[in-house]
């Protein structure tokens, strides 16, 4: 599901999160069903490293959010 989302990023802030520096990535994602906004938090070096092309970023978003709706478990 998560891979025919069609996400458009929309405002990129950078901002601290206690004392890191983060950028949060505000999005809107629709795949005809699901219609989801919000942003996600990430590392600036993880943004830097995504940030040469609006792919890159879309992909970046994409693996947050499936972290975010599917974490993992351990036991």
């Amino acid at each position: 599901m998560m891979e025919t989302l069609k996400i458009n990023v929309s405002t990129i802030s950078f901002t601290q999160e206690n004392g890191e520096p983060k950028v949060h990535i505000r999005f809107t994602a629709t795949n005809g069903q699901i219609n989801m906004n919000g942003h996600v938090s990430v590392e600036q070096q993880e943004f830097f490293a995504n940030s040469g092309s609006n792919d890159a970023m879309v992909e970046l978003v994409r693996t947050e959010l499936v972290e975010l709706v599917s974490p993992t478990t351990t036991a």
